[in-house]
């Protein structure tokens, strides 16, 4: 069923919702050292600002013993025609700590647009510009094997199948994305408001019957009690 979801969700260009991991940049302003310029460094530009903690995914993958003999690395890559490689790690006892760049430069990123078509979407900066990553395993000659995701089974019974999985984007702004559009029986809502940085996009697959879709992209988080890392080939 993950595996139904995760190539069922790769299919439709899906995006977008999340949770960032970004700092705030607050500074300092206090009076400590009676200077005019209000800052506590004796000079006229304000500190810099802390540096952004790493943005790392610690995965136990379930089964993922059966892989230990094929995969060697996991990888990170941008999800475009680039396919440019942003983080490596090793692959050992079923799983895997992957620590995503702190930055993404720009020539790896899309425009939101290039996603979602102008036309249904409202962007609060139209000059917002993403990335999703594909996180494969690896052989030891850079074969790829393997797929990783973190999704899983919310509710499923006669009358309805419910999936959630979450997505990795990096955006190089602070910026909300809303619409709703439907795609053949399949209905898309978005409402994700993205951080500049690394965020979590959650999305979730309910079906209904035959023949009614529904996809919604969200920056409420799914409860992790449903969610697992899982992979397919």
């Amino acid at each position: 069923m993950k595996k139904n979801l995760t190539l069922l969700a790769s299919a439709m260009f899906f995006i977008a919702t999340l949770a960032s991991c970004s700092n705030d940049d607050d500074y300092n302003n206090g009076h400590t050292n009676g200077n005019d310029n209000g800052y506590d460094n004796g000079g006229d530009e304000p500190p810099p600002p802390p540096p952004t903690p790493p943005f790392t995914l610690v995965a136990q993958v379930e089964n993922g013993h059966s892989l230990n003999d094929r995969v060697s690395y996991v990888v990170a890559i941008t999800d475009n025609v680039s396919r440019h490689e942003l983080a490596r790690a090793s692959f050992a006892d079923g799983g895997f700590t992957l620590t995503l760049p702190t930055s993404v430069d720009t020539s790896y990123l899309i425009s939101i647009f290039d996603r979602f078509d102008e036309r249904f979407i409202n962007v609060s900066d139209s000059d917002l510009k993403i990335s999703q990553i594909i996180i494969n395993g690896l052989s030891a000659s850079d074969n790829r094997i393997v797929e990783f995701y973190y999704g899983g089974v919310i509710t499923y019974n006669m009358a309805q199948l419910v999936t959630g999985e979450t997505f990795f984007f990096y955006a190089d702004r602070d910026a909300t994305v809303v619409g709703t559009f439907r795609d053949g029986h399949l209905s898309h809502n978005i409402d994700v408001s993205f951080r500049k940085g690394w965020n979590r996009v959650y999305v979730t697959f309910t079906q209904t019957g035959v023949v009614s879709l529904n996809m919604a992209y969200s920056s409420e988080p799914i409860s992790s009690d449903y969610l697992e890392w899982g992979f397919f080939e």
